[in-house]
């Protein structure tokens, strides 16, 4: 049996990371069918209750056990220099990480200067592989620039000693190209290789009942809206704005959450309290759906796919629009959104969230909503060819181990 772990996910709270973590299960499986996969989250008691593949567990990624095994493994790594017996360096929660043959980081974003409060997270959390010599795969992701000097340090001193290192876009690329590293690839996120089961389906279905005008999906980001508020940009009230704008002009439109933790109020992968407080300034209208209740990745692509049009600031939103050939308007504030629309030929739907106001996401969405079936057909198109080459990472990820 082949043992993988995941880190860098969760199932609860950014449905992003879910999406990750369940595409390179369900594509890793069919593969190997014998392979064994633990998921080292951040929320381990929420992503238990979660759960749904019988290959599969969770383990505590918690930024507490974390720190935890990062002196067990110092301490094995000390133990293997000193040539201590086996028994003695892998203790505790280490043995299950001393299984792994290959460890697959999908954080998705890392080692980008702005975000060193994560940066050490990002370090420790795989430190257990490096001392036990496990073999490491960041998981396409966006990663640089390398500006800061502690991110520089830490990316000089950690990637090189990768054994792959994805890189999201071109961009990325250049980012990682100026560290000289030779262990770099590009593929695109592995969330477009995610497959939607029928139960999903029946949710969306269920939520999103079919209709004949056109249906316009709103997602808010918490983290768009914090840096929104640092610049005195108004960002709930634009989209309030383009909202009504649309309800006026007869077409339907759905608001959901992409992040979600049910029963927290914390807004750490949690845009629930966002949404409740859009909502309240909203007006009350037949043809305004509003989605209060956390869905899992799956149902969300299925929800995303019944959209004419989809306005969001969650990465993995947008990447599920792509993957079911729904176009999208998205608000940033990284260069992996700029990236991933790239690969379509759409980066001038694109807005910057310091850029952003009621005339740039209405110009944008009426530009796309004239020109929709084309851009479908042209999505869906490049989808195909992106899912095609998905599978050379999926089996070059096959011949990965110690």
């Amino acid at each position: 049996m082949k043992y993988y772990l995941i880190s860098g996910v969760a199932l609860s709270g950014n449905k992003g990371a879910s999406g990750m973590a369940e595409a390179l299960i369900q594509n890793l499986s069919v593969r190997e069918p014998e392979a064994f996969f633990r998921i080292f989250s951040y929320y381990p008691r929420a992503d238990q209750a979660q759960l749904r593949y019988p290959n599969a567990e969770i383990i505590d990624g918690s930024p507490k056990r974390v720190v935890f095994l990062f002196f067990l493994s110092c301490w094995a790594f000390l133990a293997q220099f000193l040539h201590l017996p086996k028994r003695c360096c892998v203790i505790g929660p280490l043995k299950k990480i001393a299984e792994t043959d290959c460890w697959l980081d999908a954080s998705g974003i890392s080692f980008v200067d702005g975000r060193e409060k994560f940066l050490i997270y990002n370090v420790l959390s795989v430190f257990p592989a490096l001392a036990l010599n496990c073999p490491i795969v960041k998981v396409a992701q966006a990663m640089g620039p390398f500006h800061n000097p502690l991110n520089r340090i830490c990316a000089k001193l950690f990637l090189p000693r990768f054994r792959l290192i994805v890189a999201r876009g071109a961009k990325t690329r250049n980012y990682l190209d100026s560290l000289n590293l030779n262990n770099t690839m590009n593929f695109s996120d592995a969330a477009f290789s995610l497959h939607c089961t029928e139960a999903d389906r029946q949710t969306a279905d269920r939520l999103l009942p079919d209709c004949d005008g056109i249906t316009i999906g709103i997602s808010p980001s918490q983290v768009v809206w914090k840096l929104c508020k640092k610049q005195n940009i108004p960002y709930l009230e634009i989209l309030n704005a383009s909202v009504r704008f649309w309800l006026n002009a007869g077409y339907r439109c759905v608001v959901f959450p992409h992040s979600a933790r049910t029963g927290s109020r914390k807004t750490h992968n949690n845009d629930l309290p966002l949404l409740c407080r859009f909502v309240s300034i909203l007006p009350e209208h037949p043809s305004l759906i509003v989605i209060k209740q956390e869905l899992s990745a799956g149902e969300l692509r299925a929800l995303i796919a019944k959209l004419d049009l989809l306005t969001a600031s969650r990465f993995h939103a947008v990447i599920s629009a792509m993957a079911t050939g729904v176009p999208a308007l998205v608000i940033g504030w990284s260069h992996k959104y700029a990236e991933v629309l790239a690969q379509f030929g759409l980066e001038q739907f694109v807005i910057r969230y310091s850029d952003l106001s009621r005339e740039t996401v209405l110009e944008n969405t009426g530009e796309i909503l004239r020109n929709r079936e084309k851009l479908h057909t042209e999505i869906l198109r490049n989808t195909a060819q992106i899912i095609h080459k998905n599978e050379d990472f999926f089996h070059l990820v096959t011949r990965i181990r110690r």
